[in-house]
């Protein structure tokens, strides 16, 4: 298994490789579609999450992801299915495949192989694949611009989305170096601390990114939320906590007036209960490029954590186990 550090210094070459690949991918389109449900687990799962928050502003139809074993009511032929599964052998997504045919849909599917892509040659279903045999955490390039790609072939969001990515790629090629010695600052700051990130609605779902790298690759748990949701609720929560907690900011550009304020607050709360308010403050850029360099930064920070914590950024004992459990 390649090591974690290599996984995660290649991201930006993998963002060209997946550019390139969805360039030259063309399918066979429905009609255009009133809805679109994003099915989708882990490593998996979080790219579509992203999507419909970083780019809500821009898409033109509801999006849903869907985590579960199947489909929404309100699922029909109408609606655009896109199922991605990096090992093709995700159980709720092959589920979720299953019931879009059973409905009428015809699923546009992202994976690198396994049962999902033999479903697809069966019922003649276009699918995008993706190199396999890597940790799905670590390919998050392939399903996140495989999405964008796809929602943009239909019209749903600026058709120039996808095609920034090369630019984007190329500098944070640029400033990998910068990357990881503010991600490895920012972990010893945290490595013994049960952290809570907060970032805009925006850019929450990169906060959970965040938060599952952490799980996965630096055995910590650790707790996500939204700004301004989390002022209505978990803000009190700290009332009662202390220094053995940490808080990362995490600052976006631009940013609502209103949310700003709300973050100029929190601050000032939280360091009343804890030395440990961080910051992370991403340079100025578009939403692709905010959501690439943080997913970047949230990855570097997770494997700094895991080396020195003393854990394998690779092994995942417990979902292992998990797996074979359910087989039996």
């Amino acid at each position: 298994m390649e090591p974690m550090y290599a996984l995660i210094k290649d991201f930006p070459d993998q963002l060209l490789r997946a550019s390139a690949l969805c360039k030259h991918w063309t399918f066979e389109k429905i009609e255009r579609p009133k809805g679109v449900v994003i099915c989708g687990m882990g490593g998996s799962g979080i790219a579509g999450k992203i999507v419909s928050s970083a780019f809500a502003d821009q898409l033109s139809v509801p999006v849903t992801v869907v985590q579960d074993y199947q489909l929404p009511e309100f699922c029909s032929q109408e609606s655009l299915v896109i199922v991605s599964s990096y090992s093709g052998n995700t159980e709720e997504s092959i589920s979720c495949f299953l019931d879009a045919v059973q409905r009428g849909c015809r699923p546009v599917c992202i994976s690198s192989g396994g049962k999902l892509l033999d479903l697809c040659l069966k019922y003649q279903c276009p699918c995008l694949t993706i190199p396999g045999g890597f940790p799905p955490r670590s390919q998050f390039g392939y399903g996140f611009i495989g999405i964008l790609h796809i929602l943009s072939s239909y019209g749903l969001i600026t058709k120039g989305a996808p095609d920034s990515v090369d630019e984007y790629a190329k500098k944070l090629l640029a400033m990998q170096v910068e990357i990881s010695a503010a991600a490895a600052e920012l972990a010893e700051k945290l490595k013994d601390k049960i952290v809570c990130m907060y970032a805009e609605v925006r850019y929450a779902m990169v906060a959970l990114r965040w938060r599952q790298q952490l799980n996965e690759n630096s055995k910590m748990l650790c707790l996500c939320e939204a700004v301004p949701e989390m002022n209505h609720n978990e803000l009190v929560g700290w009332g009662a906590a202390n220094s053995t907690y940490a808080a990362v900011l995490i600052h976006s550009s631009p940013m609502h007036p209103r949310i700003k304020k709300r973050f100029e607050i929190l601050q000032g709360v939280l360091t009343a209960r804890t030395p440990y308010v961080l910051d992370v403050q991403c340079p100025s850029g578009s939403p692709l490029f905010t959501v690439l360099y943080l997913v970047h930064f949230g990855d570097w920070l997770s494997w700094h954590l895991a080396e020195q914590r003393g854990f394998d950024p690779v092994a995942i004992p417990q979902i292992d186990y998990l797996k074979e459990e359910m087989g039996r």
